[in-house]
């Protein structure tokens, strides 16, 4: 039979560390199986041969990753408990006794320690160590140098570290991913066990060695609080904010009742609908800002413009707007390609979230506190996206049909996008994922990503683009991307270029006795217009 206690110790260069943490844990008061992570590089720092026989397992490899190494063999894990001790600590002989003990007494607990850490509501890591009490269980943000927790919580660092993106350190924090995953995903606290005065129970009876220690390193600590704005941003909130606090200046708060939204526009000859796309949403009260990208692309300024501006009045729409709280930021340009127009508002973005929208899209105000709500209340989803279910009952995006009783359900009119993001800073997009913006981390926010959070949208976007037969600008985008995006040999692309002409060649020619190309359908358009619509019709 297993004993309750798996403690892993990872040797990289203070073997002599190592050999005497293993022998108190050989004369310890509960048996226990040792575990050692073997990742040195040189044989000056191997393990001595008469220590061998006292170790139960050996994981070994030559590739440091710092106090993460522990974590490596994560899958191998396999007793009730498992206990990390970082190399640099003596454990007293009744060390794990007295763990044992607490988890007796506090069965819920999230980490067990000794050594705790106490975040301020700035996100400022405190370095100075926090006490233990002689009678209670002192609850701490962070247990720091050894922890005891159950094993079949460990998968929560995984699942926590792909949530954050958490890729791009070469020497990733351990202790503190750990403590901030279980609070994150499953509410479990962190605390530190009561002692009573018996210095054997201390899992620091004696300090050891501590060269090669990555807390002697300048950017330690910046490092630590690094992560910390990271994981605040992503809805984690230390002990010492309330319920009720706005956890940092960067984050959406758990209980922030109006996310600031960043309204993204980009335009060219929009003059149709530009006027009502911005008052529907002006007002909104989670618009933050508008920013508004006008320009061409390379391939559209080599035809009939002139300059960079649209030709129908768009700009002086723009400029005109009133605009009494300097919500609208407006950037023109030539561009060399869609990626480049996206890129030039995502540096603008101050918003805790970015709905990107087109001129064509119009949202109802129900529906604009739905989105409200929506996001309010799901602090952690990092893409809202819209129901395009061919269930004309079930989905929540709509394209109206050649004017506003109908709407038209599958081929190219249902190629689904994304329109809601949470944003962080230095996020961008790249060529290869046109409409996909990818954060720092290398995170895509795509709904199809299986290391992101995303939830479909209850409110209703009402797309007109198809509905007018005037001067129309997804008609006219269709034809621009049929010849310039997909005009080239690859089979894939010719074959989404066909679909584009086949469906603008279906609009322009369309009765209500004719079939649509690739089984698209029509269907009754059931639901109330946006206000601005109706606006717009009585005109």
């Amino acid at each position: 039979m297993l004993p309750a206690v798996e403690v892993v110790i990872i040797n990289w260069k203070r073997p002599e560390n190592v050999e005497r943490i293993i022998r108190a844990l050989k004369i310890q008061t509960v048996p226990c199986t040792i575990t050692i992570c073997d990742c040195h590089q040189t044989p000056e720092f191997s393990l001595s041969e008469d220590v061998l026989p006292l170790i139960d397992r050996i994981f070994k490899w030559a590739h440091n990753l710092g106090a993460f190494s522990r974590y490596v063999p994560i899958a191998s894990y396999d007793h009730y408990y498992t206990f990390f001790i970082d190399d640099d600590l003596l454990p007293g002989t009744k060390c794990l006794e007295g763990f044992l003990q607490a988890a007796a007494a506090n069965p819920d607990f999230g980490v067990f320690g000794q050594i705790g850490r106490i975040v301020g509501g700035d996100g400022i890591y405190n370095i100075s160590y926090v006490s233990q009490d002689n009678i209670n269980f002192v609850e701490v943000d962070f247990v720091i140098r050894a922890y005891f927790i159950k094993t079949r919580n460990l998968h929560n660092i995984i699942k926590f570290r792909w949530e954050i993106g958490y890729f791009e350190e070469n020497h990733l924090e351990d202790d503190l991913l750990l403590c901030a995953s279980l609070k994150y995903n499953e509410n479990l606290k962190c605390f530190l066990i009561p002692y009573n005065g018996d210095s054997e129970t201390l899992v620091y009876k004696e300090e050891l060695n501590s060269g090669y220690a990555l807390s002697s390193r300048n950017n330690h600590y910046y490092k630590r609080h690094d992560f910390i704005r990271r994981i605040m941003y992503y809805g984690w909130k230390p002990i010492s904010v309330s319920d009720n606090a706005v956890n940092y200046e960067n984050n959406l708060a758990q209980n922030q009742s109006c996310p600031k939204v960043s309204i993204c526009i980009i335009v060219f000859n929009e003059s149709e609908y530009i006027d009502l796309a911005l008052k529907q949403i002006y007002n909104w009260d989670c618009c933050h800002e508008i920013i508004i990208v006008e320009g061409l692309v390379e391939q559209q300024s080599k035809t009939k413009y002139l300059n960079n501006v649209s030709q129908d009045g768009t700009t002086e729409i723009i400029k005109n707007f009133p605009d009494p709280e300097k919500k609208i930021k407006y950037l023109s340009g030539s561009f060399r390609d869609k990626t480049d127009q996206q890129n030039a508002y995502a540096k603008e973005v101050t918003g805790t979230h970015v709905l990107i929208m087109n001129t064509t899209e119009f949202y109802s105000n129900q529906d604009l506190q739905t989105l409200k709500e929506d996001i309010a209340n799901n602090p952690k989803v990092d893409l809202f996206k819209f129901d395009f279910s061919h269930d004309p009952d079930k989905r929540t995006y709509y394209h109206l049909w050649h004017g506003f009783s109908t709407h038209v359900v599958g081929g190219y009119w249902d190629v689904p996008f994304n329109r809601i993001f949470k944003w962080t800073p230095g996020t961008k997009y790249i060529i290869s994922n046109e409409d996909d913006p990818v954060r720092p981390n290398g995170i895509i926010l795509n709904h199809h990503s299986v290391v992101i959070k995303v939830f479909t949208t209850r409110a209703k976007c009402i797309h007109v683009g198809f509905a007018r037969k005037t001067i129309n600008t997804s008609i006219n985008n269709i034809s621009r991307i049929a010849v310039n995006e997909y005009n080239n040999i690859n089979f894939q692309a010719n074959k989404t270029k066909q679909m584009y002409i086949n469906c603008k060649r279906a609009w322009e020619k369309w009765t209500p006795q004719m079939f649509l190309p690739y089984n698209a359908q029509i269907f009754m358009f059931t639901h109330q217009l946006p206000e601005s619509l109706i606006e717009m019709m009585s005109i």
